[in-house]
C-alpha cells in the first residue's frame, strides 16, 4: 500500500473515529433524558415499549486474586498474543 493509500486511509479512520464519538455521546444523552423523565419502568407508546429495568451482574476480579493469591493467579492465567492496531497524527 502506498504511503498516500496509508494517509488517506488513516484520515478517514479518524473522521469515522470522530463521527462515531459525537454518535455515541449523543446517544447517552438521550438514554440520560429518557430515563431521567420516566417515573415507571416501563412506558408505552403508541410506538415503543421502552423499559428501565434494573439489574445486578457478578464480576470475577482478577485483580483482586492476583493481589490476594498471586500463586493461583499465576497457575490459572493465560497468555494470548495479537496484534494491536494504532494509528496517530506524526
Amino acid at each position: 500500500m502506498t504511503e498516500r493509500k496509508i494517509n488517506n486511509r488513516v484520515k478517514r479512520l479518524m473522521e469515522l473515529d470522530a463521527q462515531i464519538h459525537a454518535l455515541e455521546q449523543e446517544r447517552k444523552a438521550i438514554i440520560e433524558e429518557i430515563q431521567s423523565e420516566m417515573t415507571e419502568p416501563e412506558v408505552r407508546t403508541n410506538t415503543y415499549i421502552v423499559r428501565g429495568t434494573p439489574y445486578k451482574t457478578t464480576r470475577f476480579d482478577s485483580t483482586a486474586l492476583k493481589k490476594d493469591f498471586p500463586d493461583m493467579y499465576r497457575e490459572y492465567a493465560r497468555e494470548t498474543e495479537s496484534k494491536r492496531f494504532s494509528y496517530k497524527t506524526a
